[in-house]
Formats: C-alpha cells, structure tokens, sequence
C-alpha cells in the first residue's frame, strides 16, 4: 500500500512570511481577548474517517479549545517492517484485525483515541510497531500557523518514542520518519524556534501472540491531561493565545481468557455417580458361603 498524503503534495496555501499579516493577526487577537470573555474550552468534532483519519486535509473536522484546529491526524501500523497507513482506503494486515474508537470526555476537554489490533492467526506476529501523526494549527487566522513551538515533559516509556518538527511542507521530515517507523526523539520546535509544529509518537509492541490484542490508546487534551509517563504540549507563541494542545498515549496489551473446563452433562455425571453408589454397595456387602 503507497503511504502518502494528499496534503504533502502540494505547497500549503498561504504566506509563510509577510510582517503585515503577522503584525494584524496580533493587534486583532489582542482586541477579542480585551473585547470580552475567554472562549469555553471544548473539544469538538466530526465522525473520523476510514481507520480514524482526521483534519481538514481528511475533510474531518477536529477543533481543540478556542483556538486550535487540526490540519490532519493519522497513524501507520508497522509489520515486520511493512508499514500500513490507516487513512488509506481499504487499509489491512494481513491476521491482523483492526478496530477503532474515539472517546470524549464527560467535559468535552479529553479526547481518548483507541487503536485496537489483534492477532486472529494460528500464529505468533513479531516486530509489531504503531506510530501517531498529529499536525494542528492553533489561532491561524489570527497570527498564521508558523509562530507555535512546543515542550516535552515526562520520561518516555520502554519502547517509546517521539519527534516534533516542521510537517515537511519547509524542511521538515516527521511525516515521512512516522512513515518508515523512525522517529528520531527530537524536538525541532523549542521555544525559541517557531514554525508549523507536527507531533508524532511511536510505540514498539513487539510479538502479538496468538489471539492477543494490542490496545494503543492516544490522548489529545486541551487541559493538559495525559496518558503513560510522557507528553507533549503544543502552545501558539502569541502571548494573546490560550490554547495548548496535549498529546500524550501509551499501549496495553490483552491475551484471550484462559479455556474454562468442561462440565458434564447432567446426564453422564448421573450416570456416573449411580455407578460408584452400586460399586461402593457391593463392597460393603459380606459375603455369602454355601452350607455344607
């Protein structure tokens, strides 16, 4: 299957410069926040697309708190050092059975992405690896979308990794890394550093044995929650933006429940507890000689 995307074959629209745009998108972004209130912080969203792709760029609309909006969201899954993107119609792997859920919070503010493979073979599937892309724009009407940075906080688990960098529309390579299953633990987009911030984090599963499920679970969070021992906040370098981006996950895995006994039908156990009753009635009996 060709891992592409629609979005990475043209030149985004836009100025990626320009002092004019940059300096109104300020001044206006100032007079909303002195004008009135903050705007509620929510998360909403459109149904997903084919294997939870979402974005503008997947025609999916994805909106995290009062500024930010997602360009495009995806995942690959990784096989033995195949790679699958699961935007892609009609994507599958082979034994693999794939399932997908989004999740949101009971206050709008957690979005819970769940990724769900299993092993239907009759045999164990090794080097099992799953990657998350996530490229969102925050306030880009108001300031563009290449003044944001963002900052790592926690420790990566076993067999995790991550990258931040330009999407690959400039000089970026983090879509292309998520692609070929190689991010490369970096953050390109300090503060300090600003431009078109894209996320990606990988997870290693390993072996899947068989009839085991691998659970990966992504969160996006626009109050700073996070899932597993690392996380990624995503923030807009102008002072009158409030939204902050949170992305974060971990991985589970689950083995089918062990095989329970068979019972016997009542008819046999019956059947076989009147026998010992006879046999043990026998035993007990004395026996009997013949008089001379």
């Amino acid at each position: 299957m060709s891992l592409a995307s629609s979005a990475r074959r043209t030149v985004r629209p836009g100025l990626r410069g320009g002092r004019v745009g940059l300096l109104g998108g300020v001044v206006l972004a100032a007079a909303v926040s002195i004008a009135g209130p903050e705007p509620a912080r929510a998360i909403g969203m459109t149904p997903f697309g084919p294997g939870g792709a979402g974005g503008t760029t997947h025609a999916q609309s994805l909106e995290i708190g009062p500024g930010g909006v997602v360009f495009e969201l995806d995942a690959f899954l990784h096989v033995g050092g195949t790679a699958t993107q699961l935007s892609q119609a009609g994507a599958t792997v082979s034994g693999l059975g794939f399932q997908f859920a989004a999740t949101l919070s009971a206050d709008a503010t957690d979005l819970t992405l769940s990724y769900s493979f299993s092993n239907d073979t009759a045999a164990t599937i090794d080097n099992v690896s799953f990657v998350s892309f996530l490229d969102a724009e925050i306030d880009e009407p108001l300031n563009t979308f290449f003044n944001e940075f963002a900052t790592i906080r926690g420790t990566l688990a076993a067999g995790q990794n991550f990258e931040i960098d330009e999407p690959g529309f400039a000089f970026g390579n983090i879509f292309a890394n998520a692609a070929a299953n190689a991010l490369d633990g970096t953050n390109a987009l300090p503060p300090g550093s600003p431009d078109d911030v894209a996320m990606a984090l990988q997870f290693s599963i390993g072996t899947l044995g068989v009839g085991e499920t691998a659970i990966v679970e992504v969160m996006i969070s626009e109050d700073g929650d996070s899932l597993g021992s690392f996380a990624i906040d995503h923030e807009d370098g102008d002072p009158a933006s409030t939204t902050r981006i949170s992305y974060s996950g971990a991985v589970r895995l689950s083995s089918p429940p062990d095989p329970v006994p068979a019972i016997p039908e009542p008819g046999a156990a019956l059947s076989f507890g009147l026998g010992l009753c006879v046999l043990a009635r026998a035993l007990r009996r004395p026996r009997r000689t013949r008089s001379s």
